[in-house]
C-alpha cells in the first residue's frame, strides 16, 4: 500500500520579528491570531491555500488529528486523507478538485510536506511517497522535532520558504522565534491555526462551532495510550512499505533536494546533535545547528 501525501498551511508573514514579544508561556498568543470558527476560517482559506507553493510545510500530526476528531480520524486515516489530496488541484471554495491528479497516482512533488507525530518505536522518519512521516519514539516530543526542523531548514534552506500548520500556540511561537533566530538570510516563515488545514482536506465546511464546543475540539482531553498506538498503527504500516518496496524503485525526493537533506539529517542522528541556543523566558528551549 502506497500513499501519496500533499498537506497545506501557512500564515501572515511577519517582517519585523521580537522575541519578547513573542516568548511563549501559558497565556501565549497564537502569531495567527485568535482560532478561528469555521465560517471565519472559510473566508480565509483560500488565501492559505494560494501561499504554499515553493514552501516546505510542516505540519502537527496530532493536532490536526484533533480537529477532525481522534474518534474519527486515525493517524493512518489522516495519512490516507492526505494521500487523496494535492493543493494545487484542489479549490478551496468548492472542496471540489480542478480535473488534475486527485488520488493515489502519479505526483506532484511541487509541495514538501513534513508530518510530525508523538510515539513510534523509535525516532526514525520515512517517506510516505511525497509526505516525509516523522515519529519522536516513544520518549521523544514531537513539538520538539518540530523546532529542531524549523532550526534545520532555517539554516540549510536558502530558497523555500517554511510553513507550520498547529494551533498550539507554545509551539507556534517557538517554531517562529527558532526560524528567525540568527538567521543569516531571511526566512519566509508562516503559521496557520490547524483548522484551515482541515478545510483544505475537505473538511465539512458547513459546520460552525460554537464557543464551548470549539474549545473541546481543539483542546480535547485525549487517551495518551489511544494517541501512541495509533501512531504505532502507522509508523508500522511505513516500515512494512520499505521492505517491500522494490530498491530500484525510485524515491520521492533525491538526496540532494532539501526533503532528502531533511530526511536523512533526521535518520543520521541529526536531532540528537542539535544543541541549546538559549532558553526563553517561557522555559521553551531553542536550538543550534553546529
Amino acid at each position: 500500500m502506497r500513499y501519496l501525501t500533499y498537506v497545506v498551511g501557512c500564515s501572515l508573514f511577519l517582517t519585523n520579528f521580537s522575541v519578547k514579544s513573542y516568548a511563549p508561556n501559558p497565556k501565549a498568543i497564537h502569531p495567527d491570531g485568535r482560532l478561528p470558527s469555521i465560517r471565519q476560517a472559510k473566508n480565509k482559506v483560500s488565501f492559505v491555500h494560494d501561499a504554499l507553493e515553493d514552501q516546505i510545510i510542516l505540519i502537527d500530526g496530532n493536532n490536526i488529528r484533533n480537529v477532525f476528531g481522534y474518534q474519527e480520524v486515525s493517524a493512518v486515516d489522516l495519512a490516507t486523507k492526505l494521500s487523496n489530496w494535492s493543493p494545487f488541484n484542489h479549490d478551496p471554495t468548492t472542496n471540489t478538485n480542478n480535473g488534475r491528479n486527485s488520488g493515489m497516482g502519479e505526483e506532484d512533488a511541487s509541495t514538501n510536506v513534513v508530518c510530525v507525530w508523538d510515539g513510534g518505536s523509535e525516532v526514525i522518519s520515512s517517506f510516505a511517497n511525497s509526505t516525509l512521516e516523522v515519529f519522536s519514539g516513544p520518549d521523544g516530543n514531537a513539538d520538539d522535532i518540530l523546532v529542531k526542523c524549523c532550526a534545520f531548514l532555517s539554516e540549510v534552506n536558502h530558497t523555500t520558504g517554511i510553513v507550520v500548520f498547529t494551533s498550539d500556540a507554545n509551539l507556534a511561537n517557538r517554531c517562529q522565534m527558532q526560524a528567525f533566530r540568527e538567521h543569516r538570510h531571511k526566512v519566509d516563515f508562516r503559521v496557520y491555526h490547524s483548522v484551515y488545514l482541515y478545510l483544505l482536506l475537505g473538511g465539512n465546511n458547513d459546520l460552525d462551532l460554537g464557543q464551548d464546543e470549539r474549545r473541546q475540539t481543539f483542546a480535547p482531553d485525549w487517551e495518551r495510550q489511544e494517541r501512541r498506538r495509533s501512531v504505532d498503527d502507522l509508523q508500522l504500516l511505513l516500515l512494512l512499505q520499505d521492505k517491500l518496496r522494490d530498491e530500484c524503485e525510485p524515491k520521492p525526493f533525491s538526496k540532494d533536494s532539501i526533503m532528502g537533506e531533511l530526511n536523512d539529517w533526521i535518520n543520521n542522528g541529526g536531532l540528537d546533535s542539535c544543541n541549546i541556543g538559549r532558553v526563553t523566558k517561557g522555559g521553551s528551549i531553542l536550538y543550534r545547528i553546529d
